[in-house]
């Protein structure tokens, strides 16, 4: 037994631990899964916390104890993880030859019953003019599922500013930056981009007489007409303002733009939705306007919404329920 003097204490006993028992209660202290490997991959030294993981997923010693070869087994993996542990065998050799100082990388590492994540980093030190590899495994799990939970978040939030929120549909800004971006690409392309705006035939009459919870009701349901119209994945629809909306048609052509516009109109009286005061009919109808225009590379997005305004004016002054088209 041991004793050493503590300053404003008696003598406290105390034991001395072998250098090896040190070394290994340090590492085994480590949260961290920690193998120590010779330069040629042989492991010599393990922790706690590598052989509880091993243990758990069924992994035996002869190929993660020591005596294995870790670089090895990661050059033969084969299976989902096998990218990764390609990788990190190329990061231990490049380490352990002096070539880049540390080796870092994230990878899943999922069992059939959780999703995990870990981060391995790879250093090296000399003993004697031998080289040895510290490889060291932290579970990252808690900080991927963060990282996951905040950018679904996010999505979910850039996808609420961009939809309006009583139809589901694209709100303004959605439509504003799609036709900006749609036409400068058919500008580029020279193909044809339509536009229709359509309008509900004496929506304020209809609110009026119904009520505005009928009127909401109203225009959800002229939105999913709209949208089982525009079946293309690259069709958008949008409500464009109080019972007015728009559908941006790419790569489409003035016969295109017809035969959509067709649907919608068609769509709607087979659904013979009353409406108790509509001038143009017992049921809720819409006028649509259509235009159709090879966007030239220095022409002003504005030039379809005025054409298809253009059109939905005259369709509204030949009696509604209709459709009209202009360029």
């Amino acid at each position: 037994m041991k004793t050493h003097l503590v300053a404003g204490a008696g003598k406290v006993p105390t034991e001395r631990a072998k250098p090896t028992d040190f070394f290994q209660l340090t590492l085994d202290s480590l949260l961290a899964h920690v193998a120590i490997l010779r330069a040629n991959g042989t492991i010599i030294a393990v922790n706690a916390a590598w052989n509880s993981f091993a243990t758990r997923n069924g992994l035996v010693e002869s190929i993660c104890g020591p005596g294995a070869n870790y670089l090895e087994v990661c050059e033969r993996a084969s299976g989902p993880c096998s990218e990764e542990a390609h990788a990190v065998a190329h990061g231990i050799r490049a380490v352990s030859q002096g070539r880049v100082p540390d080796f870092q990388l994230e990878y899943p590492c999922h069992s059939t019953v959780e999703y995990r994540w870990f981060s391995v980093r790879v250093t090296r030190f000399v003993i004697d003019s031998e080289v040895h590899v510290v490889a060291t495994h932290d579970n990252i799990t808690e900080k991927k599922l963060t990282e996951i939970r905040l950018l679904e978040a996010n999505r979910l939030l850039g996808a609420q500013a961009m939809t309006d929120g009583l139809t589901g549909v694209a709100n303004r800004r959605h439509f504003d930056l799609t036709l900006a971006r749609e036409w400068k690409r058919h500008s580029r392309s020279r193909s044809p981009l339509s536009l229709l705006l359509l309008d509900i035939d004496y929506f304020k009459r209809y609110n009026d007489s119904c009520g505005h919870l009928a009127g909401d009701d109203c225009l959800k349901e002229i939105a999913r007409t709209i949208q089982s119209a525009a079946g293309r994945p690259g069709d958008l629809v949008a409500r464009y303002g109080g019972e007015e909306f728009a559908v941006i048609l790419a790569e489409t052509d003035h016969a295109g733009s017809l035969a959509m516009a067709n649907l919608v109109v068609e769509g709607l009286r087979l659904k013979r939705l009353p409406h108790p005061d509509s001038g143009a009919g017992p049921f809720v109808s819409m006028s649509i306007g259509c235009s159709t225009i090879l966007p030239p590379q220095r022409g002003l997005v504005s030039e379809i919404l005025v054409r298809a305004d253009r059109a939905l004016y005259q369709a509204k002054e030949e009696g509604r329920d209709r459709f009209n088209h202009f360029g």
